[in-house]
């Protein structure tokens, strides 16, 4: 049965009758609304049909677009079948890839999104036109022109060496010049014969004097190029714009990962993925792009408008609509709040291959797709394409308006202007002031259900007979079962630029922590090598388990025993303080580890807790140490309790005496506490009672478990 004449949307009328058109009415044929609409007999329908001529959704903030119309309809595209993209920049449409987990695929930026590379299979007109819209100035013809012209040159060069780029190759590239350059001139070197369009482009940039192939002087430039400061200058107006644009894909952890997929050596992704014309029109798949612009900021709309370029070439570039049933019996759809951040009315830009949404809106009825679009007011397009005949156009494509409560202006004059004159005033005055959450006017032309004249009336949300995906948002927007996680994982390289026995620049809390987790892992290998006295010549245990800019705490001494703990009577504690009045105070561990044991975060005493050989082994340890060990340094608390801040511990050696940040002292203590929970789950018994003392150990000799906090 065809699906254009089922209803998408459908909402309560208010009155007993529209101001102009009629309600649907009962009718026992194939088509009729009856079972829909079962005992009701003022409801207004907006079917397939009636949204293959568009929709837009006005009103301000809270008067429940989303979950009246733009979520319902989602949910009724998806159900029926259709396929397309829903722009989702404040994460309230996630829930849907858990719910129809086999239609709906996810492209974001977390864990569980689909790896995507946002330009393969751009024409390089479409590309070109993207990279305007971020170049540093469109005002002026020339800033920024060659920056693009630099991008369009890296992005043909990887082609050529049939490398897909991604949006991080381009951005490393304009970024790290020398580096693309070392292998672009290899390259083009090695290469006997290349394409026509290709040369011509390299003769463009080398003719540009402050090109990336000048910033990163390439042999292929002729001799008497200007001096670097001024190809710096240049080449830095030129291609910042796109730099600030484009970075967050080469910085961000989880933009890299999502959004430039990891290549196999033969310049394929990993997993490659399908076309955007087979996820549509073969694979029937709904594209969820969910990217909190709240998280990623304007990065979040640089997707999008990218994303919608893809699916508008697609959609523009497929020629057998009518042949697959596209239409008929499923429609492609574009589903966005916050449509001021997506319009685009540049007319020019069809000469870039792209269409602007005037032009696309009007030919989307011969291709089977449906354009669902929200914002707060008209003023809001207006802000972002300019008040004028442009948008007056692109409004005058759009066959159905739903408006809440606005007080905006313009808003106003879009309804007046759809409306007779008697009513506009009426209209006008309830939109105003007088609209509760939940209810709207719709103003549509040649609705399907309504005599296929024009439609004005009042409507509200409510639950309908036989459309149960109209109510299912009454509380508002699910959360999803599984939060969403934006944090990656940081890919740590050696640094070229580190030096030996340098101090850290930051002196605080938070220095001494980051000291602490960047050594972490090799503290528990030096620490397991000098117990299991592997190394004869270096089972002593000299540690740095933090430093800062003033401080330096290690671990001294020597380890014994078969149990993995801090408490040792050979080890101590030294603090060592780095300035011209500089100390330097050493501890017996087993003095300091009631502290420690004190400091301890409870997540660190749950693994301990779980160890079972801690529970009698500590205090035993404690009952046999010597009682003048105890005498020989003695820490003692300091409070301040009119300034807490200021708090301070004081270390007693002998005639000495210092004092230390009890903050500080309790960040030492905490990092202690740590690598004890940890180290105790060390096996050490795995080095000893081999018979061939020469074999390989059982397990791998730093094998340790830590769970992070």
């Amino acid at each position: 049965m065809s699906l254009s004449h089922q209803p998408l949307i459908v909402m309560k009328g208010v009155d007993s009758k529209p101001l102009h058109g009629r309600y649907a009415t009962f009718d026992d044929g194939v088509d009729g609304p009856t079972s829909i609409h079962d005992g009701m007999d003022n409801a207004v329908v907006i079917t397939f049909d009636d949204a293959n001529r568009h929709l837009i959704t006005l009103g301000a903030t809270g008067s429940r677009k989303t979950t009246s119309v733009q979520a319902p309809a989602i949910v009724r595209l998806i159900e029926t079948g259709c396929s397309g993209l829903v722009v989702d920049v404040k994460g309230e449409y996630r829930h849907l890839a858990e719910k129809y987990s086999e239609q709906v695929m996810v492209i974001g930026a977390d864990e569980e999104a689909t790896p995507y590379n946002l330009i393969q299979g751009l024409s390089d007109e479409q590309f070109t036109a993207f990279l305007n819209e971020h170049r540093t100035s469109v005002k002026e013809p020339y800033w920024g022109a060659m920056g693009v012209q630099d991008a369009k040159f890296v992005r043909k060069t990887y082609q050529l060496m049939d490398r897909e780029p991604t949006l991080a190759d381009i951005v490393d590239a304009l970024k790290d010049p020398q580096a693309f350059v070392g292998l672009c001139d290899a390259f083009l070197k090695y290469k006997s014969s290349l394409p026509k369009d290709y040369l011509e482009l390299l003769k463009a940039v080398r003719s540009n004097r402050f090109s990336i192939l000048a910033m990163g002087d390439s042999a292929l430039l002729d001799i008497g190029a200007p001096v670097m400061e001024d190809v710096q200058k240049q080449y830095s107006w030129q291609t910042n714009g796109l730099i600030s644009a484009l970075a967050p894909f080469s910085t961000d952890v989880c933009l890299r990962e999502k959004f430039s997929p990891k290549q196999t050596d033969d310049g394929e992704p990993e997993a490659p993925m399908p076309s955007m014309e087979d996820l549509l029109y073969r694979d029937r798949k709904v594209l969820l792009m969910d990217i909190p612009v709240d998280r990623f900021g304007q990065t979040a709309h640089v997707i999008s408008k990218l994303l919608r370029i893809r699916l508008i070439s697609t959609i523009t570039g497929f020629r057998r609509h009518k042949q697959v049933g596209c239409g008929e019996h499923f429609y492609t759809f574009f589903a966005a709040d916050e449509y001021q951040h997506l319009i685009n009315l540049d007319a020019d830009i069809g000469h870039n291959g792209l269409f602007d949404d005037t032009t696309f809106f009007d030919r989307c009825r011969g291709y089977g797709h449906i354009n669902l679009v929200a914002t707060q007011s008209v003023s809001a397009l207006e802000s972002k394409a300019g008040a004028g005949i442009a948008l007056d156009c692109l409004l005058q494509n759009i066959g159905t308006v739903i408006t809440f409560s606005s007080a905006d202006p313009a808003t106003d004059r879009l309804l007046k202007g759809r409306v007779s004159a008697a009513d506009a005033e009426q209209i006008s005055s309830v939109v105003r002031s007088d609209l509760p959450a939940g209810e709207a006017y719709v103003v549509g032309r040649a609705m399907e259900r309504h005599g296929k004249g024009t439609l004005v009336s009042r409507v509200k949300a409510g639950f309908i007979p036989g459309a149960p995906y109209m109510s299912r948002y009454f509380a508002g927007m699910p959360d999803p079962e599984r939060i969403p996680n934006y944090e990656g994982v940081l890919d740590f390289v050696k640094n070229p630029f580190h030096e030996l026995n340098s101090r850290p620049p930051m002196a605080g809390v938070s220095a001494i922590r980051h000291s602490f987790n960047d050594c972490f892992l090799s503290i528990m290998q030096d620490l397991e090598i000098s117990q299991a006295d592997l190394c004869p010549d270096h089972h002593e245990v000299d540690v740095v388990v933090c430093e800062d800019a003033e401080y330096c705490v290690s671990l001294q001494g020597f380890m014994e025993g078969l149990t993995p703990t801090l408490w040792q009577r050979g080890l101590t504690l030294s603090i060592t303080r780095h300035d011209a009045h500089g100390w330097r105070c050493e501890i017996p561990m087993i003095t300091v580890m009631p502290f420690v044991e004190e400091y301890m975060r409870p997540t660190d005493r749950r693994v301990r807790e779980r160890d079972p050989l801690e529970s009698g082994l500590v205090r035993q340890l404690m009952r046999e140490t010597a009682p003048d060990v105890h005498e020989q340094v003695k820490v003692f608390p300091v409070d301040d309790d009119e300034n807490p801040a200021e708090a301070f511990v004081r270390f007693y050696t002998g005639s000495a005496s210092l004092m230390l940040s009890k903050k500080l002292w309790g960040c030492i203590c905490q990092c202690l506490g740590h690598l004890e929970s940890q180290y105790s789950r060390v096996s050490i018994e795995q080095y000893f009672g081999h018979e061939d003392a020469e074999a390989e150990p059982p397990k791998d000799l730093f094998d340790v478990f830590v769970d992070d906090e």
